[in-house]
């Protein structure tokens, strides 16, 4: 939590010339990452789909193929749009895959994101249904979805480290980042309160701190 409520205090506390400075600087790199076309967008996300878990998995999934692997998306960027897609109505997945996918390429982009993450899922739990409906799973499926479930944790965890890269130029950083992790993962807090609780300790310790501009 104080990734998201730390990139708020540079606007809060800079002069108006300066946030213009850091607002068209931020925009030049924008420009110069690679857009994706529709159908590369369409086909990631797609494969996305088809091989991931699903539930609080899917971030992870998201941040290592669309930030680290291709680079389509800044690490600031995700991670204020993770924190967006938690707040929203609804599950975090889709959420996330929308407006990650609007990030991409605008709305449309996000409704074809959307399509293709879950089209695979769909159609591989109607064909478990007419395949499996009333009988239990054999030996070798229950284990091959333990397996899976401890690779996507694995996984949860590594992009959740990652991700807290930005959170380093703040105090207690590491705290913080620790209790949001448990907070929202092991003991499953509401996301609201976590956010509310930490952000706000999070500015107190923080408040006046210098900032560093290169």
């Amino acid at each position: 939590m104080a990734i998201s409520i730390h990139a708020l205090q540079p606007a809060l506390r800079l002069p108006a010339w300066r946030r213009a400075s850091q607002k068209e600087s931020s925009t030049n790199q924008a420009r110069d990452r690679a857009v994706p076309s529709l159908g590369s967008v369409g086909r990631v996300f797609l494969q996305l789909g088809a091989v991931s878990f699903g539930g609080k998995s899917t971030n992870s999934y998201l941040f290592q193929e669309l930030v680290r692997r291709r680079g389509w998306v800044a690490d600031d960027d995700f991670t204020e749009t993770y924190a967006l897609a938690k707040l929203l109505p609804g599950g975090t997945g889709p959420n996330l895959v929308v407006a990650v996918g609007q990030l991409l390429r605008g709305p449309m982009s996000g409704m074809l994101c959307l399509g293709s993450f879950t089209l695979p899922g769909a159609l591989m739990m109607l064909a478990a249904t007419i395949l499996l409906f009333g009988t239990p799973l054999p030996g070798w499926a229950l284990n091959g979805m333990n397996g899976g479930a401890a690779a996507a944790l694995g996984l949860l965890l590594a992009s959740s480290l990652q991700m807290a890269g930005p959170a380093r130029k703040a105090r207690l950083w590491l705290p913080f980042a620790t209790a949001a992790f448990l907070g929202s993962t092991i003991f499953q807090v509401n996301f609201v309160v976590l956010l509310l609780g930490l952000g706000a300790v999070s500015v107190l310790a923080n408040r006046g701190q210098k900032v560093v501009t290169k």
